[in-house]
Parts: C-alpha cells; structure tokens; sequence
C-alpha cells in the first residue's frame, strides 16, 4: 500500500513570553506572575488554579494558565514524557478557550502560542518515527508509539490540519495496526477531503475484498467491494478526469458481477479520447460481460482500426462472434425442435466471421497452437468443415514439434 513520507514542521520559536499591564489583582494572580518570571511553572499554575476557581470571569488568569501548561508541556515532551505532554497541551487549549471566550483581546496571542505547541508535538513525532527506522524491533514500535501519542496531540490543538493524522497514519501503518491507520485517515478526512487519504482508504477496502475473495468469502468480498466502490464514486466528484479511479471502479463492477453498470464509465473516457484503442478493447470486454455482443465486435473493430497488430482485440473480437453464433444456434435449435421445421443456419456466418479473426490472429502468432483450436472450432461449426481439417493437421504437426 502506499506510504507518505513524514513531514517535519520548523517550530516557530518563542523567545519570552510577554506580560503586559501587570496590575493589582488578587494574592493568587500575583503570586502566580512571580512564578512564572522565575520559570517556575508548576507552582505557577497552582496559583492560577486557585485564581480560576475564585475567579472564573478572569479572562487573564485563564490565559497565563495557558501559558504555564504551554510550558510544562513543552518541557515534558524535551524529556520524553509524551503522555504528561499530551495531558499538558490538552489542558493547555482549554485554558485558552476559556481565556478567549471571556475576551476577545487574548485570541491572537492564545491562537499563535496554540500553533507553537502545535509544531512542537508534530515535531515530536517526526522524530521518534525517524527514529524508529533505524531501530531494533521492539525499540521501533516503542518509538512509534511514543510518535503516535505526539500526534494524537498534535490532533486535539488543531483538529482540522490532517497533517498530523496523515503523519499518524503512516506510523500505525508500519506498526501493522491497519485497522487503527484506516480510522485515523478517516477522521482526517471528516476535516478535510484529500486524494492521498482516499486513495489510501479504498486501497485498504480493495486488499481487504482481494483477500476474502482468495478465502472463498464470496459476501463478505462482495461487500468490501460495493464499499470500496462507494469510496469511488466519492473520489469520483472530487476528481471525475482521474482515469485511475475510473479504471478502478470498471474493476469494481466486473468483480461484482455488474459490468452493464461500468459500460458508461468506459464510454466517457472514449468520448473524451475516441482514438484510445485501449479504451475501446476494455469496452468490447465489459460489453461481453454484458451479453451485448455485437456492440462488441463494434469497439473490438474499432480498437482494430486503430492498431492492425493488437492481437488480444482479434482473439477477443473472434469470441464475441462464436458466442453470438452459438447464441443464435441455441435459439435456431430450439425453434426447429418446436416447429418441426428446417433448422435456420444463419447462425454460421458468424462463426465464419469469427473464423476470419482467429486466422489474422494465427498468422501473427503461428506457434501458439491453442489459437489453432479456436479457428478449427470456428470453421468446424461455420460449416467449412474442409477447412477445419487443414487447420486440425497443421496443429497436429505443431503439437509433434
């Protein structure tokens, strides 16, 4: 499945912290200031907790809370402590929201020191899963873990930048913990639609179909199919000239047993590119899979006109004749038997026409003796039956080679 490399984020850096218009206030905000011009953060936000508590209206107190958890939870990611981290920098934006739903002065501020802690746990994250590369096995799932759990914090500061799940995708991916990767990518894309994340999503749908498939697990292939084509289609919208997603959901239906339903899709893509003697040929097939032959013979034709040496058009065209004959002389039988009546053998002039394409298509490949049964077929139930006896000692003599 398809991987994305890792983004590192350069962290904005924040020299100081800026304290402004200190005033009187309270025993608890003041001590609180002190504590956190000696960097004593800890302390400091106990007397900011106590300042709230009193206080709840203080919009100020709420945002050096902020501050102080911004810090400790800085410092606790520096040391390695990933989940006090993730704790502080949760705490961290509560604060903040509470400080900017009581003023509106402390949003811009608030907004850049929430983007700080945001690039640091991104960055957190890149480099233990780098790390991890590199590592003994047990270390490598230790450390993607630990990146995780940076990015799941990365997600709770800001919910609606997928980087951060793209970047936890990836390290679940490597940890084998594909259900909990396809989760996270759907989130991401709850905030924001993004062709690497569905991609990812309807591959996973697409291998998981495959493997039930192998498994014999017919409903349960079949279900993962209609979801991944449901997935498709959604992709569609976003990207309908995107021949891969076409191509994809053509797939999709033959494997469901629905290819009527993918013959439009194919005929957008020949509406748009008429000359495509693939698009024409993959037509012909979903027109076969479709029992609507001679429509068929038509693109095989015309992927004919367009490449004289495309042989599988020839072998694939040859068939669609042979079962329209034979669906014509079924028909002839049971109509004979009823009526009592000479069988109609029109039926042969395709078999006839189906004898012309396998011969075109012997003649460029005339060591392939399996092409010579097909044409001794077609002759043989044509009606020349002369014909089909030269043809059955020439691949007599090719068997004996």
């Amino acid at each position: 499945m398809k991987q994305w490399s890792i983004v590192f984020i350069l962290a904005v850096i924040l020299s100081s912290f800026f304290f402004t218009g200190f005033q009187c206030g309270s025993a608890e905000e003041t001590s609180a200031k002190l504590y956190m011009q000696r960097s004593d953060w800890r302390n400091a936000e106990t007397a900011l907790l106590k300042e709230t508590d009193k206080n709840p209206a203080n919009a100020e107190a709420w945002y050096f809370l902020g501050q102080t958890r911004l810090k400790r939870g800085e410092i606790a990611g520096d040391q390695g402590s990933y989940d006090s981290m993730k704790i502080l920098f949760s705490s961290m934006v509560e604060a903040y929201k509470k400080a900017k739903d009581l003023s509106p002065e402390y949003a811009s501020k608030s907004n850049t020191e929430e983007l700080y802690a945001w690039q640091k746990a991104i960055n957190y994250g890149v480099n233990l899963y780098n790390k991890s590369v590199s590592a003994s096995k047990d270390s490598a799932s230790m450390l993607r873990t630990k990146a995780i759990t940076a990015y799941e914090t990365s997600i709770y500061i800001r919910p609606d930048s997928i980087l951060a799940y793209k970047n936890a995708a990836v390290a679940l991916h490597a940890d084998g913990k594909i259900e909990e990767e396809i989760a996270m990518l759907k989130q991401a894309r709850q905030h924001k639609s993004d062709p690497d994340v569905s991609s990812q999503i309807i591959q996973y749908y697409l291998d998981k179909a495959e493997e039930a498939s192998a498994k014999k697990e017919t409903e349960k292939a079949n279900g993962l199919y209609a979801t991944a084509l449901t997935e498709l289609s959604d992709a569609r919208k976003a990207d309908p000239a995107n021949s891969q997603l076409m191509d994809a959901m053509i797939n999709v239906y033959i494997k469901l047993g629905k290819a009527s339903e993918a013959v439009p899709l194919m005929q957008q893509a020949l509406d748009k590119d008429p000359n495509n003697k693939v698009y024409h040929y993959n037509l012909g097939v979903l027109l076969i899979q479709a029992d609507k032959l001679p429509e068929a013979v038509e693109h095989f034709d015309a992927a004919i006109k367009i490449d004289p040496t495309y042989d599988i058009a020839y072998q694939n065209a040859g068939v669609a004749q042979m079962k329209w004959a034979d669906k014509m002389k079924t028909k002839a039988v049971a109509e004979s038997e009823d009526k009592k009546a000479k069988m109609d053998k029109s039926y042969q002039e395709h078999f006839k026409a189906a004898a012309v394409y396998f011969d075109k298509l012997v003649a460029m490949k005339p060591q392939d003796v399996n092409l010579y049964d097909l044409l001794i077929s077609a002759y043989a139930n044509g009606g020349e039956l002369k014909k089909a006896e030269e043809w059955a000692k020439k691949a007599d003599v090719l068997r004996k080679k």
